[in-house]
């Protein structure tokens, strides 16, 4: 759900950014460097994952679709497979770090965690706490 303007903008910008890059794939046009050079492209994977990591959803969907925009941009196919190995490892890894740092021995206990977390990131709005402030009353 759209919750203000500036979803709207983020979607919309993202959707732009996607349609150029097909488009220029399919035209065999070269790309702007700032998503194809190795540097700027390693900023961007930094930026993303730190943005997709937030408890917050706004910045979390904007990594998100900062870390897509970087998907798209891969040419061959064994490296988009590689980006996303690297993306699933990076998630293993930090589900790992949140079970290790919330004390829970069992897996399947992660689901209903995430689960209370996310509606206590909801009652933030209502009583005016943040989510992460909360989590520690679980």
């Amino acid at each position: 759900t759209l919750h203000s303007m500036w979803d709207k903008t983020r979607l919309d910008s993202h959707d732009i950014i996607r349609d150029l890059v097909l488009l220029a794939r399919r035209n065999d046009l070269t790309l702007p460097s700032i998503i194809t050079d190795g540097e700027s492209r390693a900023s961007i994977l930094s930026r993303g994952y730190y943005l997709a990591s937030s408890p917050r959803q706004r910045e979390s969907d904007t990594g998100a679709r900062m870390l897509s925009i970087l998907f798209i941009t891969i040419s061959n196919e064994t490296s988009r497979l590689s980006f996303l190995n690297t993306l699933l490892d990076s998630l293993e890894e930090r589900v790992e770090l949140m079970r290790c740092g919330l004390g829970i021995d069992d897996l399947e206990q992660v689901g209903g965690v995430i689960s209370s977390s996310a509606s206590l990131s909801s009652n933030t709005k209502s009583n005016g706490t943040r989510g992460h402030e909360r989590a520690a009353d679980v």
